[in-house]
């Protein structure tokens, strides 16, 4: 069943882009309401729509009812999502070490402490991409030299 209130157009077709996560991992960050229905969210969608050329944030559950969106793109965006729902968490309660290496831009974390890298860490990630939120105070970092 389609959408039938809501900001949204509902005569034009719609296109999931992408889909980002916007929990709360840490105290700077601030709420996101839905274009659509303007309830809070945390797993926003973005989609574009068809007639207008607009860009919108939204709601998964608000992507699921526009048209033109495929459910199986919105199953995908809710797995990648869930994971960094469970990333976030694990960095605010479970990381205690993060091994930066700056010629790969990456960094393993662990939930235990240690001084050098390691095959046991529970996390491979982007360094840039989360280098404010490891940042948190909380780990503790060590850069590795390059070689």
């Amino acid at each position: 069943m389609k959408a039938t209130s809501g900001n949204l157009r509902i005569d034009q077709s719609y296109t999931m882009l992408g889909q980002e996560y916007n929990g709360k991992y840490n105290d700077d960050v601030c709420g996101e309401t839905c274009e659509n229905c303007e309830k809070y969210i945390t797993n926003i969608a973005i989609v574009k729509g068809s007639d207008d050329n607009k860009f919108y944030r939204i709601g998964l559950d608000c992507a699921s009812t526009l048209t033109g969106i495929e459910p199986d793109k919105i199953a995908q965006a809710k797995k990648i999502l869930n994971k960094k729902a469970k990333l976030y968490k694990e960095l605010d309660t479970t990381i205690k070490t993060a091994i930066v290496s700056s010629e790969y831009n990456t960094a393993w974390l662990y939930d235990y402490d240690l001084d050098k890298w390691s095959t046991g860490f529970r996390w491979r990630i982007n360094y840039e991409a989360f280098k404010d939120v490891i940042n948190n105070g909380k780990i503790n970092i060590i850069i590795e030299k390059d070689k």
